[in-house]
């Protein structure tokens, strides 16, 4: 019978991980984007999609072992805080993992990397031995396409909705360790490159537009980063799409 383990993250673990201000760490490479549209195209096939996404494993400041990476939801300011906390005997949740070695092909260990108080989950539930078989689908693609050390998993939640003329943006307090999400005008203009850190799927119809969260770096991205959730053309254009599937303009969060 498969196995489901899921540790939390240690600071090993995030040292482990590309800076996200590395020049080459949010380049999306033509072997990304196949591993990409593989996941997607499975997606497609299966209920995977209404469960998680898949995000870009990068760090953006160091994380100590006695700490856990925890996100704060407020739904009434559609924001979203993420800094480390001392880890406590608080009821949280991972929502954004990693797969880690397993010596079963049936079983699934996963690592952590963000949590959130169950509280906040509303009704999603937690990961569980449910989700196994989606899990190693998931991880198989990532193995067949060399791109276990590339990209994660992430649990869908319904914290609160952004549609399809808003973005979900994120700077980053390197200095306080805290990394600060809010909902702003799409169209609104902005001096820096997108750089894709998190893909959410949905089934409209192969002709759809889709939608990615996406981390936004100013320049260098030496105090702040930036997720957003951009529109793409189907035939690749506008930053690139990732074929295989199709894709909602509204995002939950």
């Amino acid at each position: 019978m498969a196995k489901l383990h899921i540790r939390r993250h240690l600071s090993s673990d995030y040292q482990e991980l590309p800076d996200i201000d590395a020049s080459q760490t949010g380049t999306l490479t033509g072997e990304d984007r196949q591993c990409l549209a593989a996941i997607g195209t499975y997606f497609g096939k299966s209920q995977a999609a209404s469960r998680f996404g898949i995000s870009l494993l990068h760090q953006h400041f160091p994380i100590h072992d006695t700490e856990i990476l925890l996100q704060t939801i407020s739904c009434s300011t559609r924001s979203i805080t993420v800094a480390p906390h001392p880890i406590s005997t608080e009821n949280t949740v991972p929502v954004n993992m990693r797969f880690a070695p397993s010596s079963s092909t049936d079983d699934i260990n996963l690592i952590g990397l963000e949590y959130v108080s169950a509280l906040a989950l509303g009704g999603c539930h937690p990961v569980a031995i449910t989700d196994v078989l989606h899990l190693a689908a998931i991880r198989r693609i990532l193995q067949d396409h060399n791109r276990i050390d590339r990209f994660g998993v992430r649990l869908r939640t319904n914290h609160f909705t952004v549609s399809s003329d808003e973005i979900l943006l994120e700077t980053c307090n390197k200095a306080d360790r805290t990394l600060f999400c809010n909902v702003t005008p799409r169209d609104a203009k902005r001096p820096f490159r997108t750089i894709e850190t998190l893909w959410y799927w949905l089934t409209i119809s192969e002709s759809s537009p889709h939608g990615f969260q996406q981390c936004t770096s100013y320049g260098e991205c030496v105090q702040s980063c930036a997720q957003e959730c951009t529109n793409y053309t189907h035939d690749g254009h506008n930053r690139g799409h990732i074929p295989g599937h199709s894709y909602s303009e509204r995002g939950h969060y």
